[in-house]
Parts: structure tokens; C-alpha cells; sequence
């Protein structure tokens, strides 16, 4: 299996951050038809990742210190130090 790597800036632009995942990722994405959120608590990152014709397309947003995240129905919620905030997800096709 192979590596593949996205580079995206920041939404501050001063900083260019990178994502590596393996080469079966975008295709166990779409057999499931999901998508993926992932925090980084350290960083102060939200990820969101989903398959984008064979490889992935990622969206990185600061969120102050992530550590909890659920999903309900069409809304996704995001716990961190000092606030929960509630978001409404849109179907891709």
C-alpha cells in the first residue's frame, strides 16, 4: 500500500499543514459512503476528510482544544475547553 499526501494552508494561511493516509482510504470512504472527523486536540484542529474521486479531500478548521465529537441525525457537535458547538452537515452527492 502506498502513501499519498495532501497539502492544504491553514485558515490563518500562515501555516501549511499536511495529511498522509494510506492509498485504501478514499475507496473504504465511499464503499461506506462516510465520511470521517477527527480532532487534534494539541493542535487545536477539527479534520474532516471524505473521498474526492479516489483520493481525499480534507478540510481543516481551528476549533480551541477538541475532545469530544458526536454525531446525531444531520448534526455534527464538538465539545472543547470552553464551549460545545453544534453544526448542521450537508449530503454531498
Amino acid at each position: 500500500m502506498g502513501d499519498s499526501i495532501a497539502s492544504v494552508e491553514s485558515e490563518d494561511k500562515t501555516t501549511s499543514l499536511n495529511s498522509v493516509f494510506t492509498s485504501n482510504l478514499p475507496g473504504l470512504l465511499s464503499q461506506l459512503n462516510i465520511s470521517l472527523v477527527v480532532s487534534t486536540y494539541q493542535a487545536g484542529k477539527v479534520i474532516l476528510l471524505r473521498d474526492d474521486g479516489g483520493t481525499i479531500n480534507t478540510h481543516f478548521r481551528n476549533f480551541e482544544k477538541p475532545m469530544g465529537i458526536a454525531a446525531h441525525e444531520n448534526h455534527l457537535t464538538i465539545g472543547g475547553t470552553k464551549c460545545v458547538d453544534c453544526h448542521p452537515v450537508t449530503s454531498y452527492p
